[in-house]
């Protein structure tokens, strides 16, 4: 999967590169990324606005854990 806006995500349990899952598009500049870790059950959200990430929530087992690093 290619995008010219990914971004280095690490897994806030174990430190290690989250994977690119999935991509959606709706113009350039504009996309949502969705990340996963293989060793925890941690998934993470990147919103690119304007060729910058703006927004990154962070999930553990289905609820939400940290947006833009802070925990909730």
């Amino acid at each position: 999967m290619y995008t010219k806006y990914k971004q280095d995500i690490k897994c806030p349990f174990c430190g290690k590169t989250m994977i690119l899952d999935d991509i959606g598009y709706n113009f350039d500049g504009n996309e949502d990324q969705y990340y996963v870790c293989d060793n925890h059950d941690v998934t993470a959200t990147v919103r690119i606005r304007y060729k910058k990430a703006v927004i990154i929530k962070i999930y553990k087992g289905g609820q939400l854990f940290s947006i833009n690093g802070r925990e909730v």
